[in-house]
């Protein structure tokens, strides 16, 4: 899904799962599809030839204060850095989803792509 207006769009990954059921929904391969669907959309239906695409890591802080092996070091920057070797001036990430709106302006960041719904979705339609 994306939501999208001519200043900035939103995807959210996953939509309407329970929080203890997101994790098991994340796939780097998910997260390279939904990147290469927004930058196909943005490139040729929108006709901007480098838009850029942020991706919001899970946890809070993109789980920097962990110790475990979090979602961002298994799934998500695994696939940043699968989508950096061919797109790098295109995507930015992880970005922590606490500053992700902040630092889209600063950036200017055309799309992120959240992990689950409301990371994305409330401030895309306030």
């Amino acid at each position: 899904m994306l939501l999208y207006n001519h200043n900035f769009s939103v995807s959210p990954l996953t939509t309407h799962l329970k929080i203890r059921n997101i994790s098991k929904n994340l796939t780097s391969k998910k997260i390279i599809n939904n990147f290469i669907n927004i930058l196909t959309f943005y490139q040729k239906i929108i006709q901007k030839k480098n838009p850029i695409i942020g991706l919001l890591g899970f946890n809070p802080h993109n789980a920097v204060d962990f110790f475990s092996n979090s979602e961002e070091k298994k799934i998500i920057i695994p696939a940043i850095k699968k989508l950096k070797k061919k797109y790098k001036r295109n995507i930015i990430g992880p970005i922590s989803p606490d500053v992700s709106f902040t630092k889209r302006e600063k950036d200017g960041i055309d799309s992120l792509i959240g992990m689950y719904h409301d990371q994305v979705l409330t401030t895309f339609k306030y």
